[in-house]
């Protein structure tokens, strides 16, 4: 068996490619589910898996080329 079935949290913000600080507000939010062994966080490989494949969010609109970079002034004025 080569692969691991746990990751240190500096482990798991590499393979993601993301920062440690991240790893610690995604285990906060519950996005990545972790064991605690002793004083150890580990992220279970299965957590960073469903993680990965989990549906990403639809993709940004992208803006026609009529109003690329231009606002209508009307479209910023507050309503009374």
């Amino acid at each position: 068996m080569d692969q691991k079935l746990m990751y240190s949290r500096t482990e798991a913000a590499r393979m993601l490619g993301v920062s440690l600080r991240l790893i610690d507000r995604m285990i906060a939010d519950g996005a990545l589910a972790v064991k605690h062994i002793g004083r150890r966080v580990l992220i279970p490989l299965a957590s960073l898996d469903r993680f990965i494949h989990a549906a990403d969010p639809a993709p940004p609109k992208p803006l026609s080329t009529a109003s690329a970079g231009q606002q209508n002034p009307k479209s910023l004025e507050v309503p009374r």
